[in-house]
């Protein structure tokens, strides 16, 4: 049988309307590819702008900035008042402590000469009291004792800060051998204190050598000519001079000032000693103390009676070089009174202290412009400056931990 067409099995009459139903769907199914290719076309470019989008962002987030920049409020003023500071810290006022440093210099000088000489060791001990919170005072002559049973001693009274919690208290003191002699030249050792056997201060008060005890000898030494030893003096004192000022400058704690004139320097002049029968080794030790201040206290002491309207705000030093202090009493004797007395003349620059915690918790959440009115009413602010970014951010963050925070000494970089 031969294959049947299309014409051999739809009747005549049909097959105008299959063959338009044919071409209809036809029809139908070519549009469908158009449709498709525009529906990618718009996702495309939502995809495109999606990733704009995200990743404008994403770089605001990242350089998502809120930073303060202050400048602290400074006043200059003049200063000429009196005042009594106490060394004791349960008392109201000023307070102060007393630091000292020691330096030796030496110089080898020809010998004209020689001669018989009998000189006593001495050296430099740290005294410790793990004792008591209350100072122990001790008198001229107090006897310290080496572990080779050498006894040495103390020529001035002495007084040992008490301690502090579990810190015990020390003072720095010279001690010199009870005899001459080389057999009292001894190493870094620890000495005992012979007068407090038997008392429980015994074992918490020691004594420790900051430097060797050595000087001590008996026979001919080198002799130079008087002139060359106060030739050789004075120029060693000179080079301590400026050495040691700066070295207690360099001890001074932080939070702490010493200001021009509350500091002394003194000179001993050690026995010389020998290297040769040509030449005599001669020493000269400088010694400095100063008294030092707690720098927001005497400032705000100074704050209280030269700034108008000053209401107990925490200040500090910006500069004290043209301030002098005067000691009205003794300031060798400082350490062992317990109080000093001084004047204070000339120009300080006072800042005042900024509390960044207290700032930062009174804008935290705050817009830009109610920030500016917080800030300009901080009387330690003289300018501020805010930072905000990405630039449409108008609102500072609402904790103050995700608010940077900075002090700037120029008024250049901080404005309001």
């Amino acid at each position: 049988m031969s294959p049947q067409k299309l014409e051999d099995i739809i009747p005549p009459s049909r097959r105008k309307k299959v063959e338009s139903e044919a071409v209809v769907i036809n029809s139908a199914y070519n549009k469908k590819p158009r449709a498709r290719r525009g529906g990618g076309l718009l996702l495309i470019i939502i995809v495109v702008l999606g990733l704009a989008g995200g990743g404008f962002y994403a770089a605001a987030t990242i350089f998502k900035t809120s930073h303060i920049t202050v400048v602290p409020t400074t006043k200059d003023v003049v200063v000429d008042t009196e005042i009594t500071a106490t060394r004791t810290k349960s008392e109201p006022g000023v307070h102060y402590d007393v630091i000292r440093v020691e330096k030796v210099a030496k110089q080898s000088v020809p010998a004209t000469g020689s001669t018989q000489v009998s000189t006593k060791a001495s050296g430099v001990v740290v005294v410790s009291n793990n004792f008591s919170s209350a100072p122990q005072h001790w008198v001229a002559r107090t006897r310290f004792e080496a572990p080779n049973g050498k006894i040495f001693r103390i020529r001035k009274p002495l007084t040992i800060p008490g301690k502090n919690g579990d810190t015990p208290g020390t003072v720095e003191v010279t001690i010199y051998a009870d005899e001459p002699g080389e057999d009292y030249n001894v190493g870094m050792t620890n000495f005992t204190i012979p007068g407090l056997k038997g008392t429980p201060q015994f074992d918490a008060i020691t004594a420790t050598s900051k430097t060797p005890i050595q000087g001590g000898f008996v026979g001919a030494k080198p002799v130079v000519s008087d002139a060359d030893t106060q030739k050789t003096r004075t120029s060693l004192q000179n080079a301590l001079k400026n050495d040691i000022a700066q070295t207690l400058a360099d001890q001074v704690p932080s939070g702490f000032v010493l200001l021009p004139g509350a500091s002394v320097v003194s000179f001993e002049s050690l026995p010389p000693t020998s290297e040769d029968s040509k030449s005599a080794v001669l020493r000269e030790k400088a010694t400095a103390t100063g008294v030092i201040f707690p720098a927001t206290e005497l400032a705000g002491n100074i704050a209280q009676s030269v700034i108008k309207n000053y209401d107990g705000e925490q200040v500090t030093f910006g500069s004290t070089k043209d301030l002098v202090l005067t000691p009205i009493s003794s300031l060798l004797s400082a350490e062992e009174d317990g109080i000093f007395s001084f004047k204070l003349k000339g120009r300080a620059v006072l800042t005042y202290v900024v509390d960044k915690a207290k700032v930062l918790s009174a804008i935290a959440g705050k817009d830009r412009e109610a920030a500016k009115r917080v800030l300009s009413s901080i009387p330690s602010i003289d300018t501020a400056r805010i930072t905000l970014r990405p630039f449409w951010r108008k609102v500072l963050p609402a904790k103050a931990d995700d608010i940077s925070f900075s002090i700037s000494q120029s008024p250049q970089d901080s404005k309001k």
